[in-house]
């Protein structure tokens, strides 16, 4: 699990892992092919279709697609990593 952060709206908080525009869903409304998924060290990740079509793009080149995700990537507390998936109507417990 990543180390707490800090949200403004929620206090401290688990960090999730999402793309800029899973992070920009609670202004900017639902996100084209919402996937939400644990990784493999037990923390919440998200994307949208685009962003996950582009990362199965890089297969085998681990550089470009860490460029790719470092450059997209956001970094949100787990209160607002719900509240972005129940807009594109997905529940996380």
């Amino acid at each position: 699990m990543p180390d707490p952060i800090s949200c403004d709206r929620h206090g401290s908080n688990t960090g999730t892992y999402v793309c800029r525009h899973v992070a920009a869903a609670k202004r900017d409304g639902p996100v084209d092919g919402f996937d939400a998924f644990i990784d493999e060290e037990g923390n919440w990740q998200a994307m949208c279709g685009a962003c996950g079509d582009t990362m199965i793009g890089f297969k085998g080149d681990d550089e470009a697609r860490d460029a790719f995700a470092g450059e997209v990537g956001r970094l949100i507390c787990l209160d607002c990593f719900r509240e972005a998936a129940a807009i594109n109507g997905v529940e996380i417990p």
